[in-house]
Formats: structure tokens, C-alpha cells, sequence
């Protein structure tokens, strides 16, 4: 049975989300949703998107993603539902469908469907949902809307590149103060063709030369650069979290943002 996911910057303090999911199981009792996330920082569609592209790999062809982050329609960004692997993301047109997936949509279709109220203070209960709940059931884009040609791109996940040199940034912090980057296993490759090299931190305590398989492949309370499953490169401290001893973002220097270079050798 196809899948709704949700990934919001709502919260779980309110009856916000409860209201998103009571929608939905109203218009389709038999509904699966499953939270991706409801912590993205308010209007983070940057985070939003990192959820995404990780969680994405892991739901099968038919799921439906409600993006419920910046959903604001303008003339200029419309409602959209854009196919990408085989999956239905639904959002407003910023820039984030660019940011999940570097492979380019199989479809675009913006949402023209008639609504119960001209209110629309609240478009991921009243719009969003209203759309996967039919895409969920076998329905398909067209019939919501029209077709459109092309989607706001992005370039915030393409970090900067020359010769001995990659430049990326930090795009969130997880749970545990993790950074995550931009980088990628096949760009670091690509631009190091083997040769050594250093990482450069905000904070000079640790240098970063090596890129390990695993967190435990350095003692406890060690720093480590590993690579995500989808190929991005993590910097973290082995059992760290903040507190205990402290995560990435404490012991590193690193922020949202912070800029994380990559010099190499030779």
C-alpha cells in the first residue's frame, strides 16, 4: 500500500501535526503515514531536503512526500507535485525539489484543485494533503492539475571546487551534533585522485587526514570523517553527543553553515 510521508518544520508541541494526520486518515482511512521529520528548523528547506534525500532511498516506488516546509504559493512559485525515482513530492516551488534529487523529475504538475475555502492559512492540511491522498489511492498528477515544464533550481548543495581545493558547507546538525556536508564521496575522489590531504576546522584541536567506514573506527571521544549512505561526507565524534562528550558542532567548531575545506597534497 502506497505510503504518505511528512516532513514539517511544525513541531510536535502543538495540534498542528495531529491535524495534518487526522486529515488524512478522514480522507482515506486505510492511510500509512510515516514521519520523516517534524524538527527541521522553521523555514530550513535546505535541512528539509537532507531529510529527504536520505530518507527517500529507503520508501518504495508510489510513496507520496508531503514537504511541509516554506509552503507558501506565490505567482512565481506555485503548488507542485513533481516525480522523481518513482516517488510524489508535494511542495511549494522554492527551489527545494532541485535539492532533493540531482536526477531530474520524470514529471512536473502544478496543483489547480478546487478547495473547500478560499482560506488558505493552513495549505499543508487544506492543499497537501488533499492531493496525496489521491495520488496515494492510484490517482494520477495530471488530473490536479497541469502540466509545467521546469522547477526553481538551486545550487546550495554544490560545494566550490579548484584544482587542490574543495570548499563545502555544513547543512544541519542531527541529534547527536553530527555535522553533514555537501561534499560527496565521488567528488572528493574525483578532485584527490588519491593524494593526501587535511581538512580545515573552525577549531585547530583536531586535524581530519583520513576518511574511516565506520564512527568506531577511532577510540571514543575521537573525531572521525566518515560517509553518509547516500555518499556525503559526515563529520562526527565517535559516541559523542552534546554533553557526553560533546558532538561535532561543540568539539569542532562547526555550525550550520560553517564552511569545511579540504586541501590536498601534491
Amino acid at each position: 500500500m502506497p505510503v504518505i510521508t511528512l516532513t514539517t518544520d511544525l513541531g510536535l508541541r502543538d495540534y498542528s501535526v495531529a491535524s495534518i494526520k487526522a486529515k488524512i486518515l478522514s480522507q482515506w482511512n486505510e492511510a500509512v503515514v510515516v514521519d520523516i521529520s517534524h524538527e527541521v528548523a522553521p523555514y530550513n528547506s535546505l535541512e528539509a531536503a537532507w531529510h529527504l534525500r536520505h530518507a527517500m532511498l529507503d520508501f518504495p516506488p508510489g510513496t507520496v512526500h508531503i514537504i511541509g516546509v516554506n509552503p507558501t504559493a506565490t505567482a512565481s512559485m506555485p503548488h507542485l507535485v513533481v516525480k522523481m525515482a518513482g516517488q510524489y513530492f508535494i511542495g511549494a516551488d522554492n527551489g527545494i525539489f532541485s535539492l532533493i534529487s540531482d536526477a531530474p523529475p520524470e514529471s512536473i504538475t502544478e496543483i489547480a484543485m478546487l478547495l473547500e475555502s478560499d482560506v488558505q492559512t493552513f495549505v499543508i492540511r487544506d492543499v497537501f494533503v488533499k492531493a496525496a491522498c489521491y495520488l496515494a489511492k492510484g490517482g494520477t498528477p495530471e488530473v490536479i492539475g497541469k502540466r509545467a515544464s521546469t522547477i526553481i533550481k538551486l545550487k546550495d548543495f554544490s560545494p566550490m571546487v579548484r584544482d587542490k581545493e574543495i570548499m563545502g558547507d555544513v547543512i544541519c546538525l542531527d541529534r547527536f551534533n553530527n555535522a553533514h556536508t555537501n561534499i560527496s564521496e565521488v567528488l572528493f575522489k574525483s578532485v584527490g585522485q588519491g593524494r593526501a590531504f587535511e581538512m580545515v576546522l573552525p577549531t585547530a584541536k583536531y586535524k581530519l587526514n583520513r576518511v574511516h567506514r565506520s564512527y568506531s573506527a577511532v577510540e571514543p571521544g575521537q573525531a572521525v570523517a566518515i560517509f553518509s549512505q547516500i555518499g556525503m561526507l559526515e563529520l562526527a565524534i565517535n559516541l559523542g553527543a552534546p554533553g557526553n562528550p560533546g558532538g561535532a558542532g561543540q568539539l569542532l567548531g562547526l555550525r550550520q553553515g560553517s564552511k569545511i575545506k579540504i586541501e590536498f597534497n601534491g
